[in-house]
């Protein structure tokens, strides 16, 4: 038991000295073309990504947020602080858009970096643990 595992070990620590071109090249690993993608990566950004809209235009309610009842300051006051939430809330949310986009992008990005890291992985364990 402890002569294999040493065996091992000297298998890992000879990877890393010596420089070995063959295995990599070998007829057992078949490459993804869509892995690597050279096309896409380095590529320079021209234009930010397009912003996410929906039908609704973010506008208050058309005959406001108040029934008049008084028609005095207060009750205009309240609705000039409805229509501030209102645009806050609207901002708010298109901040959130923006996020929720962009987090979609930077998890294909990771996706396409783990399988990048994966294949080489696959590859030394797959010469180290030849047997």
């Amino acid at each position: 038991m402890e002569a294999k595992q040493l065996i091992q070990l000297s298998k890992r620590t000879i990877l890393f000295r010596l420089q070995i071109s063959s295995p990599w090249r070998s007829s057992d690993f078949k490459e993804d073309a869509s892995t690597w993608k050279a096309s896409e990566d380095g590529k320079i950004v021209n234009n930010q990504p397009a912003r996410v809209m929906d039908d609704r235009n973010g506008a208050g309610p058309m005959g406001g947020y108040i029934a008049k009842i008084t028609n005095d300051a207060r009750e205009e006051e309240m609705e000039d602080n409805m229509q501030q939430v209102s645009t806050m809330i609207g901002n708010l949310r298109n901040m959130a858009i923006d996020m929720g986009s962009e987090m979609e992008s930077q998890n294909r990005q990771l996706d396409r970096i783990n399988l990048k890291v994966g294949l080489p992985y696959l590859r030394v364990n797959k010469i180290l643990f030849k047997e």
